[in-house]
Parts: C-alpha cells; sequence; structure tokens
C-alpha cells in the first residue's frame, strides 16, 4: 500500500504547493501552523494510510465477507488520493479518521455487553472530528442508529450520547474562554464556512470516464448487497442495514455542503462508505476478467490525470 500512495502522491510530493485554508477550523489551522508543505503531505498521505489500515480492519474483524480481504484499504487510499489537488493535508482527511475510529467503536458494540464505553468513546470521536470539518456533525445520529440496529433496547445506552456532548461542551467552552478562541469558533461553526473555497479542481476528460466506471460499480455493488442479504444470517443484515444508514448521512453532508458552500468534496467525505461498497463488487463479481477491467481502467486514468493534466 505504501507504494501505491507514494505512486499517487509523487507529483505533489515533488511539487508541493500551500493550499489556504484560512477559512478552516481554527484547530485544524493550529494543527497546520508551521508545517512546510512537504512536511503537511507526507503527514497527509500517512493519516490516510492510517485510516485505510483501521477500515480495512473493522471489515474484516466483522466479517462482513466471507474471507479477509485487502480492497476495503486499497479502495480507501484510491478514492482519498483520486483528486490531486486534494492531496494535502486537510479538514476531511483528519475528520476521516475520527469518523472511522468511531465506526470502529460502534461495531464493536454487536457483541459488547454493556456497550456503554463503545457508545460514549464514538460521540466523542465524531464530535472531535467535527471541530476539524463541521460538516461532519451530521454524522452524529449514526450512534442512536446503531443502537437501534445492532441492540436491543436499553435506555441508559441511549443517553450516553447527550453525556458525552455535555461533557465534550464543557471541555471545549472551558479551552474557548481560557484562549480567548470564542469568537473564531464562532465564525467556523457553519456547514457554508467555504474550507475548501480555494481548491480549484481542473476536471478533464479521464475523470469523466472514471466517474462512469465507478457509477456503473456502485449500481453493481447494490446488486450484490441485496443478493447477499436475502440469504444471510440476522447479523449480517443488521450491519449491512447500518452501512445504508452511514450512506444516507454521508449523502446528506454531500448535498448540505453543496448547496450551502457550493463545494465538491464527493470523493473525499464519500470515501468511507465508497470504499466498502465497491468492495461488495470486487469482492462477489463472478467475471474476473470484467472486475479486473473496471480496476485497472479506474486505476490507470487517475495515474493518466495526476500525471498529465
Amino acid at each position: 500500500m505504501p507504494i501505491i500512495a507514494v505512486l499517487f502522491w509523487l507529483p505533489g510530493l515533488i511539487n508541493p504547493v500551500p493550499v489556504d485554508f484560512s477559512n478552516a477550523s481554527p484547530l485544524f489551522q493550529w494543527v497546520n501552523d508551521g508545517l512546510s508543505p512537504l512536511f503537511a503531505r507526507i503527514v497527509a498521505m500517512g493519516i490516510v494510510m492510517i485510516s485505510a489500515l483501521i477500515i480495512n480492519g473493522v471489515i474484516n474483524n466483522n466479517e462482513i465477507f466471507d474471507r479477509n480481504t485487502f480492497l476495503p484499504a486499497l479502495m480507501y487510499l484510491i478514492s482519498m488520493s483520486a483528486i490531486k489537488e486534494y492531496q494535502v493535508l486537510s479538514p476531511i482527511i483528519i475528520s476521516n479518521l475520527f469518523l472511522i475510529l468511531a465506526l470502529r467503536r460502534l461495531f464493536n458494540i454487536y457483541r459488547q455487553i454493556p456497550c456503554k464505553k463503545e457508545v460514549f468513546d464514538a460521540t466523542l470521536l465524531i464530535l472531535i472530528g467535527s471541530l476539524f470539518y463541521f460538516p461532519s456533525v451530521i454524522m452524529l445520529p449514526i450512534v442512536w442508529v446503531a443502537l437501534k440496529i445492532l441492540r436491543p433496547f436499553v435506555w441508559k445506552e441511549w443517553v450516553i450520547p447527550f453525556f458525552a456532548f455535555i461533557i465534550f461542551g464543557i471541555y471545549l467552552i472551558v479551552a474557548l474562554f481560557w484562549d480567548n478562541g470564542l469568537i473564531n469558533w464562532t465564525d467556523y461553526v457553519s456547514i457554508n464556512s467555504g474550507q475548501y473555497a480555494m481548491i480549484k479542481v481542473i476536471v478533464s476528460w479521464p475523470y469523466y470516464v472514471v466517474f462512469g466506471v465507478v457509477f456503473i460499480l456502485v449500481n453493481f455493488s447494490g446488486y450484490q448487497i441485496s443478493k447477499q442479504s436475502k440469504g444471510s444470517s440476522l447479523r449480517f443484515r443488521k450491519i449491512i442495514s447500518f452501512f445504508i444508514f452511514i450512506v444516507i448521512l454521508t449523502i446528506a453532508i454531500l448535498i448540505s455542503v453543496k448547496y450551502l458552500s457550493n463545494e465538491d468534496v464527493y470523493t473525499l467525505v464519500g470515501a468511507v462508505p465508497l470504499s466498502l461498497l465497491i468492495t461488495f463488487y470486487f469482492n462477489y463479481a463472478k467475471k474476473e476478467w470484467l472486475s479486473k477491467l473496471f480496476f485497472y481502467t479506474v486505476f490507470i486514468l487517475l495515474l493518466v490525470n495526476i500525471y498529465l493534466y
């Protein structure tokens, strides 16, 4: 995986260009402040690889597929590296890491009795992620969705997220008053903050072909999920239902950001569910030659765009 990551990120590493994230959260600016463009890109690539490995472990540990696979990690890495203009240390890259860590905790509640710690941790992780990219706070309802789908009803578990939110809010407010940063954060807490407004993505013909292939893969994957769910165990159907809600909330984030900020961050925000969704097709594809054709078409065209455009 490091070789593939370097292959995608190499042009940016050779000629790193600083990106203006002056509209990003104060916490992200504090993290990013003082980092050279080259080192910031190296850190970003490292976070993407770590996130890919974590999401891959979540998939394999929960036995969603009939055998262990490295495809979710590969799909996430490619999704996050597909657009060269986004190959920088950015708020969504960090926010996605916290979201993936939260999902790992939520997937564990299926086998934990009790699961208060997992619910508390997942809520805090999503809230921390929203400090880097505020629209990701829309993912917060996924905690209650997980409890509804994966657990029998226990009212004490359902109120845990509220306690996590209160504790998180108290610590945040105290920190802001201590650092006199309340005004800056008031400006940031908005979905239309325009954090990616300074990044101009060059759309070339390879992207249109890739978009068409990905659209086909998503439809094939949806068919495979529907097919596999019919004859599968109750546990598998619950996990798939949970995953569908992740997709729904991801779409809600994308629509909100597009409508309020007019920012196209589909690949970054959608990388988490997309990595699992496309894996379904590749894992269950009966025509191996066709799946290889799809994969190498996307892989090569993305590299063509990164190196030649």
